[in-house]
């Protein structure tokens, strides 16, 4: 998949800004604080509906701006893309996001489309500082981190998701509802969704499963290579109530999440929330069988999850026939030398068009000028040359 140009208008600090883009590698240059990473996030909102960073839609919008009533001018972001399904077909799309009473709608070659069917057809992988830090930090990240890569290799995924996260949100209500007012109709609503939340929790625990099952290999590796096949080997592990489930068949991981709900019942009544479910699991990082929260060092830490993302795009190119397209926010500089080289090397080895933000350019020696395309930012704008 290749975005071929953006069009911005009162996004965050950008009034009207258009840029064509490089189909390999494409730098944001320029200090801390300048709009790099709004960029960025103008793109991943664009392909996938919604932003990687905290705030509600207003936060996007520049202050003080009242959209008209033409759709022209309610526009926010706009761009064209080349979907490579083959190497000999191609097929061109322009979408574009428009606001209109605080809400976005999607247009994709001129019908809307809902965000979840941008999910679909659009694959993006993000890779921020914040990503290294997933094994320390909470689980919840860790099943992010594998959702994601869910969403990036099933076609479904991006549905089985938002279907479990939806009927978690509805159970969570009524088990909310309860706690305030305990009354028996709402013992009879919990218990007329359960199997429907079963049903749903135990497709997206199976897919995570699978999901790590099928990476595994290309996971470990990448892990060697970045070692130079120096030190233990690196796993990936499910765990389902602090068991691992990797061996797990679809009706087992049913079973253990029904023998859950049944042990747990009274206790999320009394809880008014949810206590059972994939929201619960946990993923862990194993380095010579060891967790690596607690036996690895932040740079082996980096290292693993550097490889998963490595592994994940090798994947999605096997799985899909075609590269997502690979957005690197402000990482480089939070690897040492040879992690960075590592990382560089596999992005002159594998076409993935890339997009990195950095506070300085040194890829000139690893990319021909007409393969990159370099944007430096100063005070808040685009400067054409380097400034």
């Amino acid at each position: 998949m290749r975005i071929n140009d953006l069009t911005l208008k009162n996004f965050r600090n950008f009034s009207q800004t258009s840029l064509t883009f490089s189909e390999r590698l494409n730098v944001f240059v320029g200090e801390n604080g300048q709009g790099k990473t709004n960029l960025l996030e103008a793109l991943y909102f664009l392909l996938l509906g919604e932003s990687f960073r905290y705030g509600d839609l207003e936060t996007l919008i520049q202050r003080k701006m009242n959209f008209g009533r033409s759709a022209e001018n309610n526009e926010l972001i706009s761009a064209q893309l080349n979907l490579n399904l083959t190497s000999e077909n191609g097929l061109n799309f322009d979408i574009h996001c428009l606001v209109e009473k605080k809400k976005k709608n999607f247009i994709l070659n001129g019908k809307p489309i809902p965000i979840s069917n941008l999910k679909k057809k659009f694959k993006v992988i993000l890779f921020s500082p914040e990503s290294l830090a997933v094994i320390k930090e909470g689980s919840s990240l860790r099943r992010d981190l594998i959702d994601d890569l869910i969403q990036s290799i099933f076609i479904q995924g991006p549905i089985i998701v938002q279907k479990y996260k939806k009927i978690l949100k509805t159970r969570n209500r009524i088990l909310y509802d309860y706690l305030q007012n305990p009354q028996k109709k709402h013992i009879d609503v919990f218990e007329s969704i359960d199997p429907l939340f079963l049903e749903a929790a135990t497709d997206l625990t199976q897919h995570r499963i699978q999901a790590i099952r099928e990476i595994q290999q290309s996971y470990s590796k990448v892990v060697e290579g970045i070692m130079h096949n120096q030190g233990p080997t690196a796993e990936i592990r499910y765990l389902i109530s602090g068991n691992e489930a990797m061996g797990f068949s679809t009706e087992q991981v049913k079973n253990c999440l029904l023998n859950r709900q049944v042990e747990l019942r009274n206790a999320e009544l009394q809880a008014g929330t949810s206590l059972v479910g994939p929201h619960k699991h946990d993923v862990r990082f194993l380095y010579g069988q060891n967790d690596s929260r607690f036996f690895c060092s932040q740079g082996q830490q980096r290292t693993l999850i550097l490889a998963f993302k490595m592994a994940q795009i090798v994947y999605h190119r096997k799985v899909h026939g075609e590269y997502p397209v690979l957005m690197l926010d402000d990482v480089l500089s939070e690897l040492d030398q040879q992690k960075r080289e590592s990382l560089i090397k596999f992005l002159r080895e594998n076409s993935a068009q890339t997009f990195i933000t950095s506070t300085d350019f040194n890829f000139g020696n690893y990319f021909s000028e007409d393969l990159t395309s370099v944007v430096h930012f100063k005070e808040g704008k685009l400067c054409p040359t380097n400034p």
